[in-house]
Formats: structure tokens, sequence, C-alpha cells
């Protein structure tokens, strides 16, 4: 059974919801990295961003986030495992586009698709030794 795309992170999951995934990526391509002003719908027409996002994502940020200004992330870990996900690309295509070094996408294709817990000294990182818990219950 193939696997399914890798969700998108928090950072841009209300992107995703207004613009959809193609619509986010297209953002993130244009202008990821920096703020911008997000138009009020009466005005989101004759705004930059009616030239590369389609006019219901469009609305629904207009909605969403009018008359404020927004920080659109890179979300290079994300993109990368789009594009790997997506197949039909090396993985020095892949670092150029995301802006990585190309041995990066290779650890990431080499990875699973979920972040794994960090373990320090054989210990998830959460699991706390209860002697120290004992100490703020005194």
């Amino acid at each position: 059974m193939p696997k399914a795309p890798p969700a998108p992170p928090p950072q841009v999951a209300e992107l995703v919801e207004c613009l959809g995934v193609e619509g986010t990526l297209k953002l993130i391509e244009a202008r990821g990295g920096v703020r911008i002003f997000v138009p009020k719908p009466a005005n989101i027409a004759e705004s930059w961003l009616a030239d590369i996002l389609e006019p219901q994502g469009l609305q629904k940020l207009a909605q969403a986030f009018g008359a404020t200004e927004i920080a659109v992330p890179l979300c290079r870990e994300w993109r990368a495992r789009l594009l790997l996900h997506a197949g039909g690309r090396s993985q020095a295509d892949i670092a150029r586009m995301v802006g990585a070094t190309e041995s990066w996408i290779n650890k990431l294709a080499l990875s699973d698709w979920t972040p794994r817990p960090r373990v320090h000294k054989g210990r998830a990182q959460d699991a706390r030794p209860q002697r120290q818990m004992n100490l703020a219950l005194d």
C-alpha cells in the first residue's frame, strides 16, 4: 500500500485550510520566509496574490486574514517530503528547489515519514526520572 503524502506542519495548517496544498506551495514559493499583507476581501482582486492563487482560495485567505500581515514560512522539510513522495525528480533537483543540501534531502529520503521521539540515554525525552518529580512535590 503506498504511503500517504506528509501532513502539513502546524505553521502552515491554516494556510492549507484556506488555499489547499497546491495554493500553499505556490504562496511559499512566491514569498516564503517573509511577511505579507493580506488585503480585505473587497480589495483582494487587485492584489498581487490574485496573480498566483485561485479565486476560491484567495477569498478564503482574505476572509481568514484580511487586513492583517501574516508570516509565510519556508517549510523546507514538508516541501521536500512532498516532492520526494511525488517522485520524478532527483534529490539534487529537490535540494535546489527547497534551498537545502543534497545530503539533507538524502537523509529525509531514507527516514520514516513520521518523526520519532528523541531518546536520551535510553529513555524517551518526555520520560522524567521519578526522583526529580518527588522534589517538586515536597
